[in-house]
């Protein structure tokens, strides 16, 4: 029974994270296992198009916080894909975005980053 739970748990986590797993071979960035800015602005747009401006650039300050012009493939399923970071038992489930994540990525779907000050 409980092997039976498992799979369908990883069932339906496998077709949560499709769009975003699709998306990203797409762009052939699942070999590095990492994106740059404007990969990573690429990805927000095909997998969330509903994100503005302000939120691609507030997930950049938080997944790329050193400017360092690359974040993980993980962390992009992590932040973009709805209720993964639920799942993963990041950021305590809070809600809050960004700016009261105590992770920074503790964000589900419809939660937009708080970034504050200026760009990067």
């Amino acid at each position: 029974f409980v092997q039976v739970c498992l799979f369908h748990g990883l069932d339906a986590h496998e077709a949560v994270l499709a769009p975003c797993v699709d998306a990203a071979r797409h762009m052939d960035v699942l070999r590095r296992g990492s994106l740059n800015e404007k990969e990573f602005r690429d990805l927000c747009s095909r997998v969330r198009p509903d994100l503005s401006e302000e939120d691609v650039e507030g997930w950049l300050m938080e997944l790329d916080p050193w400017n360092m012009h690359a974040v993980s493939v993980s962390a992009c399923y992590t932040a973009l894909v709805p209720g993964i970071s639920k799942l993963a038992g990041v950021g305590g489930g809070s809600g809050r975005g960004v700016a009261g994540s105590s992770s920074g990525l503790g964000m589900g779907f419809g939660s937009t980053p708080g970034a504050s000050g200026g760009g990067r």
